[in-house]
């Protein structure tokens, strides 16, 4: 008599187990499949402000490269979402920096000119090609100045105008230059051989090579120069976030 009594008590009690987890199934079920009320509307309306804000402030996942890797057309979208002491961190390049950038691409240039210009005249395999410490100094500055001019004119004058004023600073800057040093026997170019030639300082042979080489000048080198940043408050190897990443990319033009 007594065991039957506690079946039956445990029976019951399984059979009232049984119902709480089917019922608590169910309800589970309708809400997920929005047959559920759910909670009170003011509770609800404010639930649905807070994730269509939060939907509105996360970047969209197809707008990042493979690499997960931040491109420049992806910038403007996510300036927002960096540190404001970050943005304050990215800076221009100083007179200086751009200074040095300038001065090795004219004394490269030059290395290269006269190596090919020893391969046309004289055939020579071994490409040697010369140039002068000097080189360093007058490109340098003459790039820095011409790059002053360039953000003058750019508004004012078509590109083709603004070369010819670039090849014309040129000439005076190599006579002005050139007849300095030769006061001191430290010039080391000399145009006495050619048909065209200025107290062989210059000469109207190289026209054509000096306008070429002011719209690449302006077109790649100043412009990309323009557009670089820094990041003062960067750990050098380290990676860095957007900013850093959109070095090189971040247009002032």
């Amino acid at each position: 008599m007594l065991m039957g009594m506690i079946n039956q008590s445990l029976e019951k009690l399984w059979c009232s187990r049984a119902y709480l987890l089917c019922a608590s199934a169910i309800a589970m079920r309708r809400t997920c499949w929005g047959l559920s009320p759910g909670p009170r509307k003011g509770v609800r309306d404010k639930w649905s402000r807070a994730t269509t804000a939060k939907r509105k402030t996360e970047p969209p996942e197809d707008s990042q490269s493979p690499g997960g890797i931040l491109e420049s057309h992806d910038l403007p979208t996510y300036r927002h979402l960096a540190p404001a002491c970050a943005m304050a961190s990215a800076e221009p390049l100083t007179a200086l920096s751009r200074w040095y950038l300038y001065a090795i691409h004219g004394y490269f240039c030059e290395v290269m000119f006269t190596a090919a210009w020893e391969f046309v005249v004289n055939f020579n395999w071994k490409f040697p090609g010369v140039t002068s410490v000097w080189a360093l100094f007058i490109y340098g500055t003459s790039i820095l100045i011409v790059e002053r001019m360039y953000l003058r004119l750019r508004g004012r004058c078509p590109l083709l105008v603004r070369c010819l004023i670039y090849t014309l600073w040129t000439y005076l800057w190599e006579f002005t230059t050139g007849f300095i040093l030769r006061q001191f026997n430290a010039c080391p170019w000399d145009y006495s051989q050619f048909d065209f030639d200025f107290m062989g300082l210059i000469t109207l042979e190289y026209a054509v090579p000096w306008f070429c080489g002011s719209l690449i000048m302006e077109q790649f080198i100043i412009r990309n120069t323009l557009r670089l940043r820094f990041d003062k408050d960067a750990e050098p190897g380290l990676p860095g976030g957007p900013l850093a990443l959109a070095n090189g990319h971040v247009k002032t033009d």
